[in-house]
Order: C-alpha cells, then structure tokens, then sequence
C-alpha cells in the first residue's frame, strides 16, 4: 500500500533489557496498492478490519506488538487519525 502522508504517533521500547523500539505510524492520503514483494519463506495476507475490531483486539494480550497503548486511548477512526505527532 502506498499513502502520501505519514505521521509518526508513538515509539515504545517493548523489551527491558535489549534495545528493540517499536515505532507506530499513521498513514492517511491512499495512492494505490502494489504486489508485495515477500522474501521466499514470507507469506503476507492482508485483512482489512474495522475501528470496532482494531479496539477489540487492543484489549488483547495476545497482540503483543499490536499498539494498544494508542487504541485504548481513542474512541474513533477520527480520534486516531487526529493523534499529535510523536516528539
């Protein structure tokens, strides 16, 4: 998927002990979709899903690298389009 506009809204460094940030970005302004280009062993799907699954899924633990500090913390599509650029 390609977007014009990106907008970073958090980092979090996810692991105590080692250095691993994981940094979350909205994208806004679709331009288009390509093929992916997977390495040999990867199988990317993509699976579009709605605000109310996105919350859904922000409540559960199993998601560990989903961002769910940043859902919990809105109650739209609109409020997180609308989140402050990360600083």
């Amino acid at each position: 998927m390609r977007f014009k506009t990106w907008k970073l809204v958090d980092a979090e460094q996810v692991h105590p002990k080692i250095e691993q940030v994981v940094y979350t970005y909205i994208a806004t302004d679709f331009e288009g979709q390509d093929s992916a280009h997977e390495d040999v062993s990867e199988k990317i799907t993509l699976k579009p899903i709605d605000f109310s699954e996105a919350k859904r899924m922000a409540e559960v633990d199993e998601h560990a690298f989903w961002p769910n500090r940043l859902f919990r913390q809105v109650d739209s599509f609109e409020a997180l389009i609308a989140l402050p650029e990360y600083k």
